[in-house]
């Protein structure tokens, strides 16, 4: 009965451990490079990203290209930061926000 103990245990930490494991280097590098062309904003593409979050002052905008048109805020300074998120199979990883861009219009 010991031995069947031991082994569950030990099937048990296998597993948990695996999942922790799996769940490091998930991490996705922060976009990077940002930069305007006229009132578009690019940035380097992420590895494994899926789509990217660009926050414009405090509001939030979805894109699964490595490009934000900043058209409507044109005539506006404001900080802008993106990062990228990776969904697999429900699963969600993102990176760290990139660096704050700070852009006063065109």
């Amino acid at each position: 009965m010991k031995k069947v103990k031991g082994f569950l245990f030990l099937i048990s930490m296998t597993l948990i451990l695996a999942v922790l494991f799996s769940a490091c280097g998930s991490k996705l590098k922060a976009p990077s490079n940002l930069q305007t062309d006229g009132t578009t904003l690019k940035w380097n593409a992420v590895e494994n990203a899926s789509y990217y979050i660009v926050r414009v002052d405090a509001e939030e905008y979805k894109t699964v290209t490595n490009s934000y048109s900043l058209w409507a805020y044109r005539d506006l300074k404001c900080q802008i930061k993106v990062k990228a998120i990776k969904d697999s199979e429900g699963k969600f990883f993102e990176s760290n926000w990139s660096y704050i861009y700070y852009w006063k219009g065109a």
